[in-house]
């Protein structure tokens, strides 16, 4: 298909330069986030999208209820 598309490259990180992650053992704290995402706002069906934040080396989980911009913060 012709026509001009966005360049998937400028906003695909490069492996090489990934500066964060994040491990999360298999076991009862693996269920555990399993079970708070569960409990978390959906407002996307289809994708059910939600956010990381990762600030001091901790890990906050993000979501937006349906019909408002603020995000629901979770310390899993």
């Amino acid at each position: 298909m012709e026509g001009r598309y966005p360049d998937w490259r400028a906003v695909v990180p490069d492996p090489g330069n990934v500066k964060t992650t994040v491990e999360i053992e298999f076991g009862a704290e693996e269920e555990e986030v399993i079970r708070t995402i569960a409990r978390m706002p959906d407002p996307d069906p289809q994708h059910h999208a939600i956010g990381l934040e990762i600030a001091s080396r901790r890990l906050c989980l993000l979501s937006k209820s349906s019909g408002t911009d603020q995000s629901t913060r979770v310390d899993p």
